[in-house]
């Protein structure tokens, strides 16, 4: 059984073991000491990475209760070994753990709800909750959050005799048997928890509830822990200054201003979709009893586009075909009778794609428009007998 120097001391980075096997398997050299300061990946936290002597270590796993440590070379069994932790990273996802434990805690002790997943990914934390929250019921946890780590609680984790455990009350996703470890802070939660984490809660810096979003029965939270709250928050604030520089507001003011701005865009697309209504019975018209027509329009978004094409099909009596700029080419919609085929044709020949039913086809072609009139000149040529 490898000696979990990890629990021992969670801030040691460099210790010496020996060698016990080294088996290629799965495009890595798996690798197992007698001692260990690599993490294995297990709680929602991702496993060490490092280096054993000058052997780069690419993940650490428990596999059949041994910590396998995968690397990119060999080392030879019965050999001392110098181990080296990635310590950043590992920092980096210790002060995560230790913050979902103060968000999920606090949510449970608030608000009877259980953490029911956890991952820690790269660019930030997702914790899975079993209930529905309000915005202001996230933002209540978000502030009492940060009034932990600013009290800089010290973060315990310890292994209780079966009759503390019994007396103590913990978070714990499934049942347990054998020794429990428990992690306790202060204010936050006390949960069962294999994983590492800071010994203080000032060590984890602003906590960041970033998004949520319902999920299953309950919500998916994204967690912004440290440096990753920071950049998040002078993103947002960037943003928000480059937006009120558009809005000309200040950065108290962009909501209100968009709020303004977001009314008046919409009595715009409703006058715009008034035109452009009067517009095409007005080309309807102009086409009453002409046959097959073809048009190019500009303005026009894709609904209206076939309503368009409907429109001056039904009055000319043939075949309607209109085209919008759009790009390196043309958006477009059919009407009449076989436009199906006629759509298949078209954007075969002219580079597009799209589809429908037999009195309606629409698309987008990547065609000039002197491609566009050629075509639809050959295929009157074709049919006229």
């Amino acid at each position: 059984m490898t000696r979990k120097l990890y629990y021992e001391d969670p801030r040691l980075t460099s210790f010496s073991a020996k060698v016990i096997s080294c088996e290629e398997r799965d495009g890595a050299y798996c690798v197992t000491l007698d001692q260990t300061a690599f993490y294995p990946e297990g709680g929602g936290q991702a496993g060490d990475t490092g280096a054993l002597s000058s052997v780069r270590v690419t993940d650490t796993q428990m596999e059949d209760g041994e910590i396998v440590h995968r690397c990119a070379g060999p080392l030879e069994a019965g050999t001392t070994v110098e181990g080296e932790i990635d310590w950043p990273r590992r920092f980096e996802l210790m002060r995560r753990h230790a913050g979902e434990h103060i968000v999920s805690g606090l949510i449970h002790r608030l608000y009877g709800l259980n953490n029911v997943g956890f991952h820690m990914g790269a660019e930030d934390t997702t914790v899975d909750v079993s209930g529905r929250l309000t915005p202001e019921q996230l933002r209540q946890v978000e502030r009492m959050a940060n009034e932990i780590v600013a009290r800089n609680e010290t973060v315990r984790a310890w292994y209780p005799d079966p009759q503390t455990l019994a007396k103590t009350e913990y978070r714990c996703k499934k049942e347990l048997t054998g020794d429990v470890r428990l992690v306790e802070i202060p204010g936050a939660d006390v949960c069962a928890c294999c994983g590492l984490h800071v010994t203080r809660t000032g060590e984890i810096g602003p906590i960041l509830l970033a998004g949520w979003e319902h999920f299953h029965e309950g919500m998916r939270l994204r967690l912004l822990c440290g440096q990753q709250a920071v950049e998040a928050a002078f993103s947002a604030m960037d943003q928000c200054r480059s937006a009120g520089a558009l809005l000309s507001a200040k950065p108290d003011g962009v909501l209100a201003a968009a709020e303004r701005m977001a009314a008046e865009l919409g009595q715009t697309k409703l006058r715009l979709s008034r035109m452009t209504r009067t517009a095409a019975a007005a080309i309807a018209e102009q086409y009453r009893g002409r046959g097959d027509v073809l048009l190019f329009v500009e303005g026009f978004d894709g609904g209206e586009l076939g309503k368009l094409a409907g429109q001056t099909a039904a009055s000319s009596g043939g075949v309607c075909a209109v085209f919008c700029p759009d790009g390196a080419g043309f958006r477009f919609a059919l009407s009449g009778p076989g436009v199906r085929d006629l759509c298949a044709r078209m954007t075969k020949e002219l580079s597009g794609r799209g589809g429908g039913r037999d009195q309606l086809a629409q698309g987008a072609v990547t065609a000039t428009e002197r491609q566009i009139r050629e075509f639809f000149r050959a295929a009157e040529t074709e049919e006229t007998p």
